[in-house]
């Protein structure tokens, strides 16, 4: 992994991390595609001793969790979706 995206990728986390509020703001759908690329990049830092592995396991349980609640609320979304189109039939 090319150490010189470290900082990049830090910077952006902190912020998502400083702002959890737009999880509940942003459709759930953009939520988990956000999250899944910064897992994804994530992983690709994990178990290189370059980088600090505690801080980056920390992110990626909290990004898991964010993820899973997101993928609830999606479907809650879902739902509430069809019911609306079934109603109007």
């Amino acid at each position: 992994m090319d150490a010189d995206l470290w900082p990049e990728v830090e910077d952006q986390i902190t912020t998502l991390l400083e702002e959890p509020d737009v999880l509940t703001v942003v459709p759930a759908k953009y939520v988990l595609k956000t999250l899944k690329g910064f897992i994804g990049d994530l992983k690709k830092f994990q178990d290189d001793e370059r980088f600090p592995q505690e801080q980056i396991s920390k992110w990626l349980n909290t990004f898991e969790d964010w993820a899973q609640e997101a993928m609830q609320r999606k479907c809650k979304e879902d739902v509430s979706c069809t019911f609306v189109l079934f109603s109007k039939y």
